[in-house]
């Protein structure tokens, strides 16, 4: 399996479980880095994230990282994660993502339909 399908399974869970427990942006934010935080852990990352149970350090750059090191030297950024939950934000933390260096850079946000979404999307 796949890290992209990894990560996917694991925000479709986080959306199932926010679904069915009507979760706060607080509440979602948190959910989605705890368990990204634990996947990017399995995978041997350090995690970066502010507000994570399952983090190593504070946020770093973006809401989460996962990052590479050899010794105390930093070789890589795995995944680079940003996410906003207000509309009026959500431009500039994609713009933010277009200037990771990572293997990996995930957008999270909210529209009211999945249409908005779409148009959204195609609008970054």
């Amino acid at each position: 399996m796949t890290r992209i399908t990894e990560i996917t399974q694991v925000l479709d869970t986080v959306a199932a479980d926010g679904n069915s427990e009507a979760l706060s942006d607080t509440q979602w934010t948190r959910s989605i880095k705890n368990r990204l935080g634990v996947l990017g852990k399995e995978y041997g990352y350090w995690v970066s994230a502010s507000s994570n149970d399952e983090s190593h350090g504070g946020e770093w750059l973006y809401d989460l990282t996962w990052l590479d090191y050899d010794g105390k030297k930093l070789t890589d950024v795995q995944l680079a994660l940003e996410s906003e939950w207000a509309i009026n934000g959500i431009d500039e933390d994609f713009q933010k993502l277009l200037l990771a260096k990572a293997e990996l850079r995930v957008m999270i946000f909210q529209q009211k339909t999945k249409t908005d979404a779409l148009v959204k999307m195609n609008d970054l």
